[in-house]
């Protein structure tokens, strides 16, 4: 959803509100990351499996809130949603990354949680990782 926000909420902004301002733009793409931290921190006392299902519900609801304000053009209720979203976001990505490492060895976790991160590895492998021939 961030990726779709960050590459249309120009259209959007334009389209759907009638504006080209670019704050308005700004604004459309911030709504659906400004609250991921908010929603991590409020969901703080709950296991890892309940933030990921709260927050997957309270995205899908919201993102059902974002469509159906799109298709009525209506500004505020579009915010309200995205804004809504974001908060679901982060709770079900809070839940998730910390499911990651349990049962791990405290040793084990951050090869773990590195894993997930990291980009792809290279076909090839530099000049350091080769073996000698």
């Amino acid at each position: 959803m961030g990726a779709f926000y960050q590459a249309f909420g120009p259209a959007v902004a334009d389209d759907q509100f009638g504006t080209t301002n670019a704050l308005v733009a700004a604004a459309v793409f911030a709504s659906i990351m400004l609250l991921n931290p908010v929603g991590g921190l409020l969901t703080g006392r709950l296991s890892p499996a309940r933030k990921q299902s709260l927050g997957m519900a309270v995205f899908l609801l919201s993102i059902i809130g974002v469509v159906a304000s799109l298709a009525t053009a209506a500004t505020v209720p579009f915010m309200a949603a995205s804004l809504v979203a974001s908060a679901g976001w982060g709770a079900a990505f809070s839940g998730s990354v910390q499911s990651l490492p349990t049962g791990a060895e405290p040793q084990d976790r951050a090869g773990i949680l590195a894993a997930v991160s990291s980009p792809e590895p290279s076909p090839t492998p530099c000049r350091c990782c080769r073996s000698p021939s």
